[in-house]
């Protein structure tokens, strides 16, 4: 992490705006590094990358939990027109 402080990355803009700047984060860090006391720098680089890990799987399981809950909103939709038309017909009749 010590790598990135200081430097700026523009987000994806993937819901329309403008790519943002995301800083990345030197004050929590140092805050962080602070709390930490006399951990070597493996230690420190072994827990950015647990962390990393940690986060990159818990991205994946509401990618998954999107997809799922996408999936489930198609059917309910699905179901929701057939109802729909069957009560269109009650009524036509």
């Amino acid at each position: 992490m010590a790598a990135t402080r200081g430097k700026v990355f523009p987000s994806t803009g993937r819901f329309g705006g403008e790519a943002e700047a995301v800083t990345g984060g030197a004050e929590v860090l140092s805050l962080a590094e602070a709390a930490m006391g006399d951990d070597s720098p493996e230690d420190l680089v072994e827990r950015e990358r647990r962390l990393i890990e940690a986060v990159v799987s818990l991205a994946r399981s509401l990618r998954d939990e999107r997809d799922r809950l996408a999936e489930r909103l198609r059917e309910v939709e699905s179901q929701l027109g057939s109802l729909a038309q069957q009560l269109e017909h009650r009524a036509a009749d």
